[in-house]
């Protein structure tokens, strides 16, 4: 590792060779730490879920748990027969106009799904530093 911090390349062959050895133990520094990052998290995840705590705060930073629902139209006619089928506003130009975004997103909250619409729900905790914090904002997945 000494040796790769050591600048003493003498030729450009030899420190685009460093370039190259310092930019994959970065990557491999990173993705080693996402990975622990993500084991952590999900640990408070479960032990959040496993308390039923929504909230936890201390004096540094607030960790919530929170659920991401992201929603994929599959089939636009499923769709427009299903939401006519239900009573709900329909119109579409080349993507789903803004009320019936919201129709699709409240549908979803209370976990009703239609004809053509796919769900993915991710759950994650967020954290926030408060104003005496010495930690940044940062949402964890």
């Amino acid at each position: 590792m000494n040796d790769l911090i050591n600048l003493n390349a003498k030729t450009p062959a030899e420190m685009a060779k460093k370039i190259v050895k310092l930019k994959d133990l970065k990557s491999q520094i990173i993705c080693h730490l996402d990975d622990k990052i993500k084991e952590i998290s999900n640990s408070l995840l479960e032990s959040m879920k496993e308390f039923d705590v929504l909230t936890l705060k201390t004096e540094d930073l607030t960790i919530t748990r929170q659920t991401r629902i992201t929603v994929k139209v599959d089939d636009v006619e499923d769709v427009e027969d299903f939401f006519k089928n239900n009573n709900y506003p329909f119109s579409t130009t080349l993507v789903p106009d803004e009320p019936t975004m919201k129709s699709i997103k409240d549908l979803a909250k209370k976990n009703i799904e239609g004809d053509g619409i796919e769900m993915n729900k991710t759950e994650f905790v967020a954290n926030r530093a408060t104003k005496k914090g010495k930690y940044y904002a940062n949402t964890i997945k």
